[in-house]
């Protein structure tokens, strides 16, 4: 598949943010404001590398606070969208109350669409029959008590109008009740990816799952509840 290459804002924000090693540095900006610059493991150039690191690497961070530094960039403010950093034909811009500069291009459509695909990534995503949850979300999240609910996300494990996930995580008093009650059925079940300083146990109908190596739960196809409990370390300390 043919890509362009990123404009320099999306490759300096992108170089600059933390994916699985970072060190300090005294070099401190809008596109990297605690000065974490990347550990070379690999350099992402877009955002669609950067998902890789959510996926396959499982590295929580790289999903959220990617999209907290594209969102915080002053060209995400109110636009919601990069420019293209080049000139192009002004288009229709003149009819449009804007002090846009209608000769620069705009919008960045890939890179806003691979952010849309990052931010779907942090919540859920497939891989091998398996449809892989919060993996990429802040770990507060998991004790704030509001909650966390996704509803209608469309998934590949059915039609359009059939398949689609529905999630509600409900703290609960030393743990939290996961409830998947939408239609998706992924062949073979479920990821749920937790924080590892939860200490978590997990039980699907009153059996408990073992986490595997990389400390994921792999939850059967048809689960509806999954019961959490955090480790009494992790509850004394908050």
């Amino acid at each position: 598949m043919y890509r362009r290459e990123p404009t320099a804002v999306i490759a300096s924000l992108i170089c600059s943010l933390s994916l699985s090693n970072y060190s300090e540095s005294a070099n401190r900006g809008p596109l990297d404001p605690r000065g974490r610059i990347h550990t070379p493991i690999g350099i992402a150039n877009t955002v669609d590398t950067l998902k890789t690191f959510v996926e396959a690497e499982g590295n929580r961070e790289a999903g959220y606070d990617t999209l907290h530094a594209h969102l915080e960039h002053p060209q995400m403010r109110g636009w919601y969208a990069f420019d293209e950093g080049g000139k192009n034909g002004s288009g229709g811009w003149r009819r449009v109350r804007t002090t846009w500069n209608g000769n620069v291009a705009m919008p960045h459509g890939w890179a806003i669409a691979e952010l849309w695909l990052l931010l779907r990534d942090c919540l859920a995503f497939e891989n091998e029959g398996r449809l892989v949850l919060l993996s990429g979300i802040p770990p507060a999240w998991f004790t704030h008590p509001e909650g966390i609910g996704i509803g209608n996300l469309p998934t590949y494990f059915g039609s359009a109008s059939r398949g689609k996930l529905n999630l509600t995580w409900e703290p609960v008093c030393g743990g939290a009740m996961l409830r998947l009650n939408g239609q998706a059925r992924p062949p073979k079940g479920f990821v749920l990816r937790l924080p590892p300083a939860l200490g978590a146990t997990v039980t699907v109908h009153g059996t408990a799952v073992a986490p595997s190596a990389a400390g994921e739960f792999v939850l059967p196809s048809g689960t509806t509840k999954v019961k959490i409990r955090f480790s009494s370390e992790y509850q004394a300390s908050n």
